[in-house]
């Protein structure tokens, strides 16, 4: 069966065409979204796109060695900024630039000593795309986290770049070996075509997967600020009942036991009218922060408004959410909040109650808010209990 070749140039051009665009969109989400954590890398990597294809475009023009520089420069680099720039999206570190400049110029150097001291086409074919295969592998494999349901253009981003490596690490170099070979220019023409189709239909689909970022990117940032309270970054009050709500929902159906905890910062009026209201914010916000540090990962933490807190304690008992409680109220007496040279010291008062059977939410909050305001008037900086009755939740 004999296989006609593609139109070689025009596939190349369709090809470069493809890139340009590319390159264009993401250039275009980099200027309006340049505080976006991986959007300048994505772009830097389309523009070395077009670079590679330029440069194979005139390759037969340029002098061998520069050829083969610019070349497998640009195969190599593509992958790792991707890589890099999947990272800073995830807001992971960045890699050493000293090791990241090393590793780029020692397979450089494999590359220039195969090219100069032992020409081998071969090996040449064989390290540019093992080393890129190996980067596409590993940025598919960074991007792929946090769960497709929630994440769902990461998972994308991640199955084609992970398509693109299996083809870089198995198909390609066979059809670049194959190709430079044999003799016959009809087959050159067909291996070379398919490599053109490839690599146009992952660039299209990679500018896709990048807008897809963008977009779930700017999404979950609208989530956060429609869910998060500007000021100490936890859960507003309204965000905070749709989760207490489900959270009672899970415990009923779990058979768990279901503890909420109210909490004012003591004499914080004071605070406000003595150290001024930058300082108040200082404080509400180190509160949170050690708060947040404080409480195990399946509490929630959310400000009612003010310098009201409340925590919900999925699965805990009474006693349980009272040594929380104790430990946090010892964590905020102990620490002292520096605002503009000021040295200020704070402490809370706790109230919790646990979530009675059939029982309304605003019930249980309004019980743990007494218990909070008895703190209060007993003397501050102390944790209270709600009266317990034999209509709790499963113990």
């Amino acid at each position: 069966m004999i296989i006609e070749p593609l139109h070689t140039p025009t596939l190349y051009f369709t090809t470069v065409l493809v890139v340009s665009i590319m390159a264009v969109v993401v250039l275009a989400f980099w200027r309006f979204n340049r505080g976006m954590p991986g959007v300048t890398e994505w772009g830097i990597t389309a523009v070395i796109g077009l670079v590679l294809f330029f440069t194979v475009g005139l390759r037969s023009r340029l002098p061998e060695l520069v050829a083969v520089w610019i070349t497998n420069l640009c195969i190599i680099t593509l992958p790792y900024l991707g890589w890099v720039g999947c990272r800073s999206y995830l807001r992971m570190s960045r890699p050493s630039w000293q090791k990241s400049l090393l590793f780029v110029l020692g397979v450089m150097a494999a590359i220039t000593y195969f090219t100069l001291a032992e020409p081998n086409m071969q090996a040449r074919i064989l390290i540019q795309n093992l080393v890129a295969g190996a980067l596409y592998a590993l940025m598919a494999k960074t991007i792929a986290v946090g769960g497709w349901q929630r994440y769902p253009a990461r998972y994308a981003h991640g199955l084609s770049v992970a398509a693109h490596a299996v083809f870089m690490l198995s198909v390609r170099p066979w059809l670049l070996i194959s190709a430079n070979a044999d003799a016959t220019n009809d087959n050159q023409l067909v291996l070379a075509s398919w490599i053109l189709l490839e690599t146009m239909v992952f660039y299209l689909v990679l500018s896709i997967n990048t807008m897809l970022l963008v977009i779930e990117h700017l999404s979950l940032k609208l989530i956060a600020q429609a869910e998060t309270d500007p000021l100490t970054r936890v859960f507003n009050r309204n965000a905070f009942m749709t989760l207490l709500n489900k959270a009672k929902s899970r415990c009923e159906r779990q058979n768990l036991p279901l503890s909420v905890m109210m909490i004012d910062l003591d004499h914080f009026k004071s605070i406000n009218d003595n150290w001024g209201h930058q300082a108040g914010d200082q404080v509400l916000k180190r509160f949170a922060a050690m708060a947040s540090a404080a409480l195990r990962n399946e509490d929630v933490i959310g400000r009612m408004g003010g310098e009201e807190f409340c925590v919900i304690l999925t699965g805990s008992h009474l006693s349980e959410a009272q040594e929380i409680g104790e430990r946090l109220r010892h964590a905020c007496e102990t620490e002292t909040v520096v605002a503009e040279e000021i040295r200020i010291r704070f402490t809370i008062s706790i109230g919790i109650a646990q979530v009675r059977l059939s029982e309304p939410l605003e019930t249980a909050i309004r019980r743990a808010d007494q218990a909070m305001y008895r703190a209060k008037r007993i003397g501050r900086n102390r944790v209270e209990l709600a009266q317990k009755t034999p209509e709790l939740m499963p113990a």
